[in-house]
């Protein structure tokens, strides 16, 4: 994931005999800037909030999957040394997740939820959450609007738009945008350009689509 245009971040889940770590990178660089290794076991996706803090979620395989949230050091882009801030765990197995402008959407197994991006899950409570239909999140992305792009594990892809009220409820209204012959294990937008990036981890490729939901190329 990417905090900024001069910064890249990426999630080693490790081994038996190699430590999990987070690794961040000068854009050009080939080398780290900063290591993040403290609590963190095998990390499957990450993702930055609002306020600038690093959220890492757990391998949904995890025995309790969580959230390790980093608040990055005074005056740092977000080198060390990060402090871990706290430690979230929303309960069963946790797929995909990101935050967008108007809230945060996690996916499970039974079904893909959006909240507050903030309150309502840094204490591990996700009451009064709103499901999102026939959707499982497996894997999630927002783009520059705040609308979410939901993958699920049948391959089918959704647009899912947050509103509410005049008397403050909330609603989540999903379309169907395009169904790939894969469940994709990732997806990154491109908002400059219109395009939609999703990883196909069995054949190890990547699906690149327009926003108009049309196949540009895939590449290996």
């Amino acid at each position: 994931t990417r905090r900024s245009s001069e910064f890249a971040w990426v999630s080693n889940q490790g081994s038996a005999f190699v430590a999990s770590t987070i690794t961040e990178y000068a854009v050009g660089q080939r080398n780290p800037i900063a290591t993040l290794t403290n609590d963190i076991a095998n990390p499957e996706a990450l993702a930055f909030d609002p306020v600038g803090d690093l959220w890492v979620q757990t391998n949904f395989a995890q025995a309790t999957p969580n959230f390790k949230v980093f608040t990055p050091s005074p005056g740092e882009a977000f080198g060390p040394p990060a402090s871990l801030a706290t430690t979230v765990t929303p309960g069963g197995t946790l797929y995909g997740f990101a935050f967008g402008a108007t809230g945060i959407m996690i996916g499970s197994p039974t079904g893909a939820i959006v909240g507050s991006a903030g309150p309502a899950l840094l204490f591990g409570q996700l009451n009064g959450s709103l499901g999102v239909p026939y959707s499982t999140g497996f894997a999630i992305a927002s783009d520059a609007s705040g609308k979410f792009y939901v993958a699920n594990l049948d391959g089918s892809v959704q647009i899912v738009t947050l509103a509410q009220d005049t008397n403050g409820v909330g609603s989540v209204t999903p379309t169907t945008f395009l169904q790939l012959p894969f469940a994709p294990s990732g997806i990154a937008i491109d908002n400059a350009r219109g395009r939609i990036y999703f990883s196909n981890y069995n054949s190890n490729s990547r699906a690149v689509y327009s926003t108009a939901g049309v196949l540009l190329h895939v590449s290996q």
